[in-house]
């Protein structure tokens, strides 16, 4: 099952917080500087894919979106 948006999210705010805490050792915090990466990566093209269907909703609401033949 995928995780959701908000679930990954989430889960990038409790890194950031862990490696902002004095107690994470360097080698920790580039475990979790790997996973933030690879979270904000997942974040990115979650939104990348909500902005164009709103982008093709416009499109559909303003009559401006045209089907095309293959």
């Amino acid at each position: 099952m995928e995780e959701s948006f908000e679930q990954i999210l989430s889960r990038l705010e409790a890194v950031v917080e862990a490696m902002e805490s004095e107690e994470t050792s360097l080698e920790a915090s580039i475990t979790l500087y790997k996973e933030g990466l690879a979270l904000s990566t997942k974040c990115n093209e979650i939104l990348g894919k909500f902005e164009a269907e709103i982008a093709i909703l416009q499109e559909i609401t303003e009559g401006t979106f045209v089907l095309e033949k293959a």
